[in-house]
């Protein structure tokens, strides 16, 4: 006779969210701003909990109404059991008033006898079907069933049900996460959607997500070359960026050329003498992570008629 025991284990953490870094104070802004636009991962954190034999068991990772529409699902676990073969994974989306959404099945008792499910992704971008895996399955795997009838829909609850077939071996489910991208969001409520913000872990109220830094130019003329300095605190301002000398001239200002700055943020250009008003611009841009650079122009220099 089969004998379906039922537990369950509800908990929450939130990892490697592009907001983690001010929600838990988790280490340098670069190391969150790694992961891509619009992803938040909510772990169940070390349970240890078990899965009986036979029987079923069920974890429940509480995700908050936070109005984030979700596009994409993936689910990742860690599970120590001596036959894999025994297991069927399946995992559920429900409301917070615990209305059944949708669900998908993650694995269907695979593995050839194998031990474990180690650092396992199940994941539908993945290139390898779960039925082509062995033991102890780790790394990405598509599900048996699409974790696209999961998308659209925000916060809730998701579940994760394990059920053993056989009565002779017992397993320990060590921990779960759900891995969210969402199809538009300002993790880092800057103002600036996360797909075009340059700076995801930044906040900074600037159109590139941000923080803007100061920044200045330079430029003369001596022996035959154009020379100036690009300066600014953020060496990536001021280090390899284009620079280019205009000409004043009635009408619209005529460009002599283009110089690329060096290490140091130095800059020259060879060119004839030819008598009149000149100027350096050095476009805005920004560094991915860092800062914006702005746009800077010189003070204008004349080059004077030859004796």
């Amino acid at each position: 006779m089969r004998v379906n025991l039922v537990s369950s284990s509800v908990c929450l953490v939130l990892v490697a969210g592009l907001s983690a870094v001010g929600l838990l104070g988790a280490g340098p802004a670069h190391a969150a701003a790694a992961a891509p636009p619009c992803q938040r991962t909510y772990s169940s954190g070390p349970i240890a909990l078990a899965i009986p034999n036979p029987g079923q068991t069920v974890a429940t990772i509480d995700v908050p109404e936070d109005g984030l529409v979700v596009s994409d699902v993936d689910v990742a676990v860690q599970i120590h059991h001596p036959f894999d073969a025994d297991l069927t994974l399946r995992v559920f989306s429900y409301t917070d008033a615990v209305d059944p959404r949708a669900g998908s099945e993650l694995f269907d008792q695979r593995g050839q006898g194998g031990d474990n499910l180690i650092g396992t992704v199940f994941d539908d971008e993945a290139a390898i079907p779960i039925s082509w895996g062995s033991a102890p399955f780790t790394g990405a795997f598509l599900p048996v069933d699409r974790l696209s009838a999961l998308d659209g829909f925000s916060g809730g609850q998701y579940r994760l049900q394990l059920t053993d077939s056989s009565v002779t071996d017992a397993g320990t489910l060590d921990n779960w996460s759900v891995t969210l991208t969402y199809a538009s969001c300002d993790l880092d409520s800057d103002g600036v959607e996360d797909h075009a913000d340059s700076c995801l872990a930044l906040t900074a109220q600037t159109t590139t997500g941000c923080p803007l830094t100061s920044r200045a130019v330079t430029a003369t003329y001596r022996h035959g070359k154009f020379r100036g300095t690009l300066s600014s605190p953020v060496t990536a301002c001021e280090a390899g960026r284009a620079v280019t000398i205009w000409k004043v001239r009635t009408g619209a200002d005529r460009s002599i050329g283009t110089a690329t700055s060096t290490a140091d943020g130095d800059f020259s250009l060879k060119r004839s003498s030819r008598p009149g008003k000149y100027y350096a611009t050095s476009a805005g841009t920004a560094v991915t992570d860092v800062a914006e650079c702005p746009a800077v122009t010189s003070k204008r220099f004349r080059i004077r008629q030859p004796g």
